[in-house]
């Protein structure tokens, strides 16, 4: 048997053998497969490749030319194992579309040579799309002459066969005869067709281009004039992607993540800022974690959280992933401070702060500081009127939420019990930041109602925003962080939807000094004791004065006095009508005691809204003065006279209507800290009253001093400070009971440092949106302030999706700002048009906006490439399918896609795994939560094929499995009219969206339905079949 001749028409082969594969003989004398090799001449074959014998009887080495039907001939023929191409030759004629001949200048026919290559052992695909029964071309014969055979190579590549001309004049492509072919399921059978063959042809990458320059790499392929330029985009070389718009490019990444080879990631077609939208692959996370990501300058912070294990992972480089120590009873999700350094986590026990990486010098010198958990009080800080709110619990039927822009600047809200009552919780929102020299501000608000009904009951769609700018002008000092809110509902007095709140603070500058200050009113607080709210004053050297200023009480240096009521009023009346009143002034009127609460000019003390009204335990008004009786002991006769508070405290006198817990008889005490430590108290410090243990005695001296003359009865005309002190008077004795008094000192008035100032509302819904479809959990937003001269200006930015009408969706970027100084706002919407996204990032001030779907720039859309490394579908088998994700059944194509989700028999969402036989909820328009209990319910099953039949199966249920999906609430319209077997599927009326069902071929294998006459309409529950998919759901980050 030959390979190959040397020659195309020779009569003998006159050469020796040789490793190249010929064999000698001289002479062919037919073929003949008579086994008897006694009878057969040597000369013999019984077989022969490549070997033919023309009409002359010469051996050659392709088939002769014959003529078929008068007009065609075989040019050459080829056989690649079972599959056989043939190329034929057929002269015809240019016709017109009148079908009229075509003659050229002189009349003549213009005449073409019409080639077809052909299969000839296969039925192949009749033409569809890419892909051809056979291949025809034609060859003008006055170009190429009447002689003109096509030079065509053939060779064999795996399951495709290439053919390609090797000269120019073949008027062809390169082709590919593909013999995997394609199912038909019509035939239940795979058909191999033809096609082009460019998509299989090496285009070498022949320049690299380097910030601009270019340098030759590899040679050019022969078959094609194409080639690829290589664009290097690195920290040290640029694309100017400007010149390569609306140039196709395929993006690959070559560098210690792919080994230092070129890894193909996906196509794209260059737009304008392109820059931008360079997507690769970073870090394989993993499935079934919660993940944070943070992209701070120096890197970017990655956090995993199992659920499941309750194990947080932080990683710097998308490789490596560092536990941090097990943290327990944690409710919600951990994240990141946006500075990347610190994990937030909410616990049953406090908020969970773990530094992640060293920050000052005592971290290095104390490295423990790091990677360890610290625990502080929920609302650390809170305070209000002296008593602090901090409280270590929560209500965990609301899961907290939080934006933390530092471990020091951050908002969250929570429901908490009150720390004072066990009967009440309270939904509260708490804030911090610093301002100036690092003082921590911080503010908190309870968001409830009148009566006790929270805002919200859950944070399930709830999400919250902090902003802090440092104020430039000293007009604007005092203005604070801002906190929004959104949520799709909030259970005010008169319910409100579908709106951002924004809650504005500003700093009280007389809170920042939390020091105990003189004539302040305290409260000695201790779990189940307290001494109510008593005034405090500084006792002069020799306590025997009072000192009204506002100093610092400093533990060491000063002793002080207790009264239930202000020493320093006047025993006549003290109010102006002209004079302007500040809160905490006090005045007498009409002989008794008002505390101004808020300030105002020529408001007379009756007036409750202005002035407090001193009384006593029985509710009686406390007069300006107290009322002292005196005389001589041997006398009966009593004088009576009006002296003030400051005198009778100071004298130790004693009214039964002003005893509290503290006896002003014995109202004289050293105050101490309880850890010792001196200097002056803050609130909620922890301190010791104490008893002096010192007699106090006063000489007519001292008391002409301290209160002037004595002050006599009307009646009493002789009576002097010496005859007072004869009387008994003037000598204050030690207790024989010593009193002590250990708590928290809890200052009256003492509030947080910060107090909201306005609620301001922002609408996501106008007159051309209806619905707002993304859940608010998805949607994001920024809020950030502006000073222009004298004014604040807050700018409000989200980006969401929205139906403007039954069926017209579109994502909305809102843009309003809010003029504080003028309150007033301008809106500008943006839509952009059909698109329907998941989840949105707006970067920050600005108004490019990220989403699953695009990058949204200077009015551009740049679509997000789903193809290659970034394909919609999930490539691994082992998989599973599990809650909100989006599934896909194929069955020759898509059948049917979208999210799904555990349900209980009576509709509400479960969790856990999802098993073959459990009931879901399936559709391809969730978005929101409430959307899963309104789609179509479907019991979920593996099947197998068994003995000729689906059978269902157990277990979980993986990508590349085969499911079905059976219906509990759909079923099959009647057949529709005219509808006879053999008609294709119905997608009109009742049966639109409603995919055919698979069956079981007589060998096992599942088709799809067909429109043979065998395949009748089913009926019954609807049933969806397919090959399980998933596709990715993608987050912007």
């Amino acid at each position: 048997m030959a390979s190959y001749t040397t020659r195309r028409t020779p009569l003998s082969v006159p050469v020796r053998a040789t490793k190249d594969g010929f064999f000698n003989h001289t002479q062919f004398k037919g073929f003949c497969d008579n086994n008897n090799d006694v009878n057969l001449d040597p000369q013999i074959f019984a077989d022969a490749n490549n070997m033919y014998v023309d009409e002359n009887g010469v051996l050659i080495s392709r088939p002769p030319l014959k003529f078929f039907d008068g007009e065609a001939y075989i040019v050459n023929q080829w056989f690649f194992g079972s599959y056989g191409l043939r190329l034929y030759r057929v002269q015809t004629q240019l016709e017109n579309d009148n079908n009229e001949i075509v003659k050229d200048d002189y009349g003549n026919p213009i005449e073409f040579f019409l080639f077809r290559l052909r299969c000839i052992t296969h039925d192949v695909v009749y033409n569809d799309i890419d892909m051809f029964s056979e291949i025809q071309w034609l060859a003008p014969i006055n170009s190429v002459g009447n002689d003109f055979l096509p030079k065509i190579t053939c060779i064999q590549k795996e399951d495709k066969i290439f053919i390609w001309f090797t000269d120019r004049n073949s008027f062809t492509d390169f082709v590919c005869f593909n013999t995997a072919g394609y199912y038909k399921s019509e035939y239940d059978k795979t058909f191999p067709f033809f096609e082009t063959a460019y998509k299989y042809i090496y285009l070498p990458v022949h320049k690299l281009v380097i910030n601009g320059i270019e340098t030759e790499l590899e040679s050019k392929n022969f078959l094609t004039d194409t080639y690829r330029k290589r664009y290097q985009q690195s920290m040290l070389s640029k694309i100017n992607f400007e010149k390569l718009v609306d140039r196709q490019m395929s993006v690959s990444l070559n560098g210690p993540e792919t080994d230092n080879k070129s890894k193909y990631l996906y196509d794209i077609i260059v737009k304008q800022n392109q820059e931008k939208m360079l997507v690769y692959p970073y870090s394989p996370i993993g499935i079934n974690y919660h993940i944070d990501i943070v992209n701070t300058p120096r890197a970017s912070v990655i956090m995993r959280y199992s659920d499941i294990l309750h194990s947080i992972e932080i990683s710097f480089d998308g490789k490596t992933f560092n536990a941090l120590p097990l943290l327990e009873n944690i409710i919600g999700n951990p994240l990141i401070t946006k500075d990347g350094l610190w994990v937030i986590a909410f616990t049953t026990k406090g908020l969970a702060r773990c530094r992640i990486v060293a920050q000052e010098t005592l971290d290095f010198i104390e490295p423990e500081r790091v990677l360890t958990w610290s625990i502080v009080p929920y609302l650390r800080f809170a305070t209000q009127n002296g008593y602090p709110l901090a409280i270590n619990t929560i209500d965990e039927s609301f899961v907290p939420i939080g934006y933390f822009e530092t471990v020091d600047q951050f908002a969250y809200i929570i429901k908490a019990p009150y720390a004072y009552g066990e009967d009440i919780t309270l939904q509260t929102l708490y804030t911090e930041w610093l301002s100036g020299s690092n003082d921590i501000i911080w503010a908190h608000y309870n968001m409830m109602n009148g009566d006790y009904s929270h805002w919200n009951d859950t944070s399930d769609n709830m999400k919250i925003h902090f902003s802090y700018t440092a104020p430039v002008k000293e007009s604007n000092k005092d203005f604070g962080a801002v906190i929004t809110v959104i949520a799709p509902e909030f259970n005010l007095p008169v319910s409100i939807t579908d709106r951002a709140l924004s809650f504005s603070f500003n700093q009280d500058r007389e809170q920042l000094d939390r020091r105990l200050k003189n004539q302040k009113r305290i409260s000695i607080y201790e779990e189940g004791n307290e001494t109510g709210f008593n005034y405090i004053y500084k006792l002069t050297p020799g306590n025997k004065d009072i000192i009204f200023d506002e100093s610092i009480i400093n533990i060491g240096e000063d002793n002080v006095i207790f009264s239930a009521i202000p020493l320093n009023v006047s025993v006549d009346d003290d109010y102006s009508s002209t004079r302007k009143y500040i809160v905490g002034d006090i005045v007498t009127y009409q002989e008794q005691i008002y505390k101004c609460i808020s300030e105002h000019t020529g408001k007379i003390p009756t007036d409750s809204y202005y002035w407090y009204k001193f009384t006593d335990n029985n509710g009686f008004s406390i007069p300006s003065f107290y009322v002292l009786e005196y005389g001589p002991t041997t006398d009966p006769t009593r004088y009576s006279t009006k002296i003030s508070w400051r005198m009778a405290t100071l004298l130790g006198c004693y009214s039964e209507a002003l005893y509290t817990f503290i006896d002003t008889r014995y109202a004289r005490y050293k105050i101490e800290k309880s850890d010792g430590t001196k200097g002056s108290v803050q609130n909620n410090d922890r301190i010791r009253l104490t008893n002096l243990n010192t007699d106090i005695s006063y000489s007519a001296t001292d008391l002409q001093n301290l209160f002037g003359d004595f002050p006599r009865d009307p009646d009493d005309t002789t009576t002097t400070w010496s005859d007072f002190l004869s009387f008994g008077f003037g000598h204050v004795p030690a207790p024989t009971i010593p009193k002590e008094f250990i708590g928290n000192c809890m200052i009256e008035n003492m509030s947080d440092t910060a107090n909201i100032i306005d609620i301001i509302h922002f609408y996501f819904l106008g007159q051309d949106r209806i619905e707002v479809t993304t859940p608010y959990k998805m949607i994001d937003y920024n809020v950030s302030l502006r000073f222009e001269n004298e004014q604040i200006i807050q700018c409000f930015t989200a980006a969401y999706n929205a139906r403007l009408s039954s069926d017209i969706f579109a994502d909305v970027i809102l843009d309003v700002e809010y003029n504080r100084t003028e309150q007033s706002n301008t809106n500008k919407v943006t839509y952009i048009q059909d698109v329907r996204s998941r989840a949105f990032r707006l970067l920050p001030n600005t108004n490019i906006l990220q989403t699953d779907l695009y990058l949204y720039i200077n009015n551009e859309i740049i679509n997000l490439p789903t193809n290659g490394e970034l394909s919609l579908q999930i490539d691994d088998n082992e998989r599973r399918i599990a809650n909100a994700d989006k599934l896909t059944l194929t069955l020759e194509q898509i059948q049917k896609s979208g999210n799904i989700h555990k349900v209980t028999p009576d509709n509400t969402l479960a969790i856990g795994q999802i098993l073959s036989g459990d009931t879901i909820s399936f559709g391809d328009n969730i978005y929101k939560r409430e959307d899963y209990l309104t789609a179509k319910k479907f019991v979920i099953e593996k099947i197998i094929i068994e003995n000729g039949d689906m059978t269902s199966t157990g277990g979980t249920i993986k990508i590349g499995d085969f499911v079905r999906l059976t219906s509990t609430d759909w079923s099959y319209p009647s057949k529709p009219p005219d509808w006879e077997p053999g008609d294709e599927w119905p997608t009109t009326g009742d049966w639109n969206n409603i995919p055919p069902p698979a069956i079981v071929t007589h060998d096992g294998k599942i088709r799809l339905w067909s429109h043979s006459e065998d395949d009748q309409l089913p009926a019954g529950e609807v049933e969806i079949y397919g090959t399980v998919g998933l596709e990715r759901q993608i987050k912007p980050l």
